[in-house]
């Protein structure tokens, strides 16, 4: 068997991102790396090689003609590469996931998110099913399920995503009108937007907290939790915020807490929820989204702290 005598892949490919942009710091970018791995990464290519393939300026790199020719021949076969793993993709046999979920975790956390788990499982094809309603796994409505609650669902396993803390928010011109400085007493007098919900529990148990009774305020019902954010940003009302979902709402300033060091907790939180053993499908997506969940609690401390 011939064994093939080539440079490592991690150096072929810094340098011929770098002979495409002509910069060590755009090849970096491309490749998630420090302008100086790429430049080590292409030193080391030409100690290899014996031959200098870039003219180093003091501002801009230049080609030499070794490394013209050789940039040539490595975007070829980078290409011929390309191809071929698109066309294994094309031919392998796709798998369906369907993911039942609230709307409003699909468009604020998980879509932005989606293709990353697609770029590393790229045979499983999401779909995502959103409904208010839960979705019956035990009668075969979806492969798995993202729930916002307390995670008492009987017959059903469910793992907590991500612990969920509540807060009103509203708009930050909505937050002037309340009164200065605003008291929970002034919500009394203001409209509460509320989202569909098979078991309420949001309001009530923030107002047991707060120490105040609330039956008496104005309602709105939007049924989505989406519509209901959408009409706290346009001065509507107040609604309940689920800081760890909205974290970047809140971040961009486009909401504001009235009352930030007035929460609620307990077991509030977004659960993967299943039932039965799960397939190589659901077990894949489980162990990705509980990552991403980790990093995204790690960012939103960072920003609360």
């Amino acid at each position: 068997m011939t064994r093939r005598n080539l440079p490592s892949l991690k150096s072929l490919r810094a340098f011929e991102a770098a002979a495409r942009h002509l910069s060590f710091k755009l090849a970096a970018r491309e490749l998630a790396v420090t302008p100086s791995a790429v430049s080590h990464q292409v030193r080391g290519l030409e100690t290899e090689l014996g031959e200098a393939l870039f003219k180093r300026h003091t501002r801009a790199l230049s080609l030499t003609e070794a490394g013209t020719a050789y940039a040539a021949s490595l975007k070829a076969a980078f290409d011929d590469i390309d191809a071929a793993t698109a066309r294994a993709r094309a031919a392998m046999p796709r798998k369906s996931l369907r993911v039942a979920l609230l709307s409003s975790f699909a468009t604020n956390w998980l879509v932005p998110r989606l293709h990353a788990f697609s770029a590393l499982h790229p045979a499983v094809e999401v779909l995502l099913l959103p409904s208010v309603d839960f979705a019956r796994l035990e009668h075969g409505d979806a492969d798995i399920a993202i729930r916002y609650g307390q995670g008492d669902w009987t017959g059903l396993d469910a793992r907590l995503l991500a612990a969920e803390t509540i807060t009103p928010v509203c708009s930050p011109a909505y937050l002037t009108a309340i009164g200065s400085p605003p008291t929970p007493e002034h919500l009394g007098d203001c409209t509460l937007l509320l989202s569909h919900s098979e078991t309420p529990f949001e309001w009530p148990s923030w107002c047991e907290v707060a120490g105040i009774d609330l039956t008496g305020a104005k309602r709105r019902f939007l049924h989505d939790y989406n519509i209901v954010l959408q009409a706290a940003e346009d001065g509507l009302g107040v609604a309940m915020g689920r800081r760890w979902l909205i974290g970047d709402r809140i971040r961009k300033g486009r909401l504001v807490e009235p009352f930030p060091d007035m929460t609620f907790g307990g077991k509030i939180g977004h659960w993967i929820v299943t039932n039965g053993e799960p397939t190589p499908e659901t077990a894949a997506f489980a162990e990705w989204i509980f990552k991403e969940a980790g990093n995204a609690t790690n960012e939103f401390d960072s920003f609360v702290a």
